[in-house]
């Protein structure tokens, strides 16, 4: 517990040690460490979708300024993102 809590090691082999635990092993500032990983982990998958998006815009924008390629061509394999501001692949 002490190197999940600890050292933040979420490895799936030293998770699953959590069924050797006794209920006196945990306590509420171990569960509030817990949480406060998990909590950590989700805003990094936030940011990490949201750096994704920006890449892709990018790679859109970068086909349309050096290919010629029309949005409406990129748009026919991502239809629901069609409605992006004209001025963010301005040349």
């Amino acid at each position: 517990m002490l190197d999940v809590s600890h050292a933040a090691n979420a490895d799936p082999e030293v998770v699953a040690l959590y069924r050797h635990l006794e209920p006196r092993d945990i306590s509420p500032a171990t569960v509030g460490r817990l949480l406060d990983l998990w909590t950590g982990d989700a805003k990094r998958l936030e940011n990490t979708l949201s750096w994704l998006g920006e890449v892709e815009r990018a790679k859109d924008c970068m086909l349309i300024n050096l290919a010629g390629v029309t949005k409406s061509s990129i748009g026919s394999r991502r239809r629901s993102k069609t409605t992006r501001d004209e001025s963010v692949c301005a040349p």
